[in-house]
C-alpha cells in the first residue's frame, strides 16, 4: 500500500482494508502521495477545536445521531462566496465508541449560469464555448481531519490554509440546514478561544478597562463550575438563549464585576468578548474572536503521520479544555 495510505490507515477505522481506504482517499478526498514527503524531517501540527452544542436537551447519542445525518444526507453549505463545505468521512473509534473522527471537506462551487471571459483577447465567451463540468466534480478540494469527543460535544480540527473561523461558520450553516432543524432543533456551533485572551482583558480591569462586551450562546449547565451554573441557570430560567453583555466605563475606567468576570470565562467556548482599556501603559483593544485556541505540537514525519499524531494528542487536549470549563472563577 502506499505511503500515504499506509499513514492514513490509522487515522480511519481497522474495518476498512487497505482497498477501501485507497477507493475513499483517492476516489473521494482526491488526496495525492506528494500531500506527504518521504524525507525525513521535523513538522508542526496545528489544532485548534469548536463546541457543539444541542439546545435544550442533549446527550452523546443525539451528537452521533446529528453527524450520522450530515453524513448519510450529504449535507453542503456555504461558508463564503462560492466556497462550500460537508462531512466527507466519520466513523466511530474501536477503542470508544463515544468518539468519531473523519474529514470535512471545503471546496468552491462553480455557478454554470455566472458570465466566463477569454483572458487572452478579453472577449466574453457564448454559452457553447463554456466547458461542461459535471456536477460532481468540485474544484479547490482540502481536507480537514476531525475528533469529535460525543460525551463533551469539543471537535478538535487538523487546521490546514483555511481559518477556524471559516470552518465554524460552514458547521454552522450545515447546522442550520431544515433537514437538521425538524430532527434536532437548535443547534450552536462557537469556536473555542485562546484563554490567554481572557486573562489579558482580566488584567487589563486591573489597570483601566474603558468597555467591555460579551457575547454567548448559552452552554450546557453540566459542562460548567457551580458559579457559571447559577448564572446560565438564571438566564435560562428566563428563557434567554443568547446573551450580549455590555459595559462603559466613567472616565478613568471601571471595575470588573464577578459576574462580568464570570461571563468572560463562558465565552471562552461559548461566544467572544471585546474590550478596550490600557494595558502596561498603552491603549489597547482586546478582541477573542480573533484569537481561536490553537495548539502546535512537532512530529518527525518519517516515523508518524499527522493524523498518527492528531489521535496521541487529542485525549490531552480534551482534558485541557473540560478542565477549563469547570474551573471557577
Amino acid at each position: 500500500m502506499p505511503l500515504l495510505l499506509t499513514q492514513t490507515a490509522a487515522f480511519l477505522s481497522p474495518k476498512f482494508d487497505s482497498c477501501q481506504i485507497q477507493g475513499f482517499i483517492y476516489n473521494r478526498l482526491i488526496l495525492s502521495e506528494r500531500a506527504l514527503s518521504c524525507m525525513a524531517r521535523l513538522k508542526t501540527a496545528k489544532v485548534t477545536a469548536v463546541n457543539i452544542k444541542i439546545q435544550p436537551d442533549h446527550n452523546p447519542e443525539m451528537y452521533i445521531r446529528l453527524l450520522e445525518l450530515l453524513l448519510k444526507e450529504k449535507v453542503i453549505a456555504p461558508i463564503q462566496g462560492h466556497d462550500r463545505l460537508m462531512i466527507a468521512f466519520s466513523y466511530p473509534q474501536e477503542a470508544n465508541k463515544a468518539i468519531l473522527q473523519g474529514f470535512i471537506i471545503t471546496f468552491t462551487d462553480l455557478d454554470k449560469d455566472t458570465t466566463w471571459i477569454n483572458i487572452s483577447d478579453m472577449i466574453k465567451v457564448s454559452a457553447d464555448q463554456i466547458p461542461e463540468i459535471p456536477d460532481n466534480l468540485k474544484p479547490n478540494a482540502r481536507i480537514h481531519a476531525f475528533i469529535f469527543d460525543s460525551v463533551s460535544h469539543l471537535m478538535l480540527l487538523l487546521l490546514d490554509k483555511r481559518s477556524v473561523n471559516s470552518i465554524c461558520k460552514g458547521l454552522q450553516n450545515l447546522c442550520s440546514d431544515q433537514r437538521i432543524i425538524e430532527e434536532f432543533g437548535s443547534v450552536d456551533i462557537e469556536t473555542v478561544k485562546d484563554i490567554q485572551y481572557i486573562n489579558d482583558i482580566i488584567e487589563m480591569s486591573n489597570e483601566q478597562l474603558n468597555s467591555l462586551k460579551i457575547t454567548i450562546s448559552l452552554p450546557n449547565p453540566e459542562d460548567l463550575s457551580e458559579t457559571k451554573m447559577r448564572i446560565v441557570e438564571r438566564y435560562k430560567q428566563a428563557k434567554i438563549k443568547k446573551v450580549e453583555h455590555n459595559e462603559k466605563a466613567l472616565p478613568g475606567g471601571m471595575a470588573l464585576s464577578d459576574e462580568s468576570r464570570a461571563l468572560l470565562y463562558i465565552s471562552a467556548d461559548n461566544g467572544s468578548a471585546v474590550a478596550t482599556g490600557r494595558r502596561c501603559g498603552k491603549n489597547e483593544k482586546i478582541s477573542t474572536v480573533a484569537h481561536p485556541m490553537q495548539i502546535s505540537f512537532p512530529y518527525d514525519s518519517s516515523k508518524n503521520s499527522v493524523y498518527q499524531e492528531f489521535g496521541k494528542n487529542a485525549d490531552a487536549i480534551f482534558r485541557d479544555i473540560q478542565t477549563q470549563r469547570k474551573n471557577d472563577v
